[in-house]
């Protein structure tokens, strides 16, 4: 399963959302309507999924899906 995949499931399990509609370049709140809340639930699921501490504040400021992914790799 790619980090791509595996984040995509945190999100529609996190935001009820439809896996279709979590794509790289999807807002997080405009698109998938989520609110600094599930951000931060996304953000703390991401975390354990992949053994990872992110920058709190570069993690908050992230506006896409691909964003969050970016910040797993660094």
């Amino acid at each position: 399963m790619s980090i791509f995949e595996r984040v995509q499931t945190i999100i529609v399990k996190e935001l009820a959302v439809d896996e279709s509609q979590v794509v790289e370049s999807a807002i997080l709140v405009d698109d998938l309507d989520a609110d600094s809340l599930n951000k931060f639930s996304i953000i703390a699921a991401i975390e354990e999924e992949f053994g990872v501490e992110m920058d709190g504040e570069k993690s908050m400021e992230a506006e896409t899906v691909g964003d969050l992914i970016k910040l797993i790799k660094e």
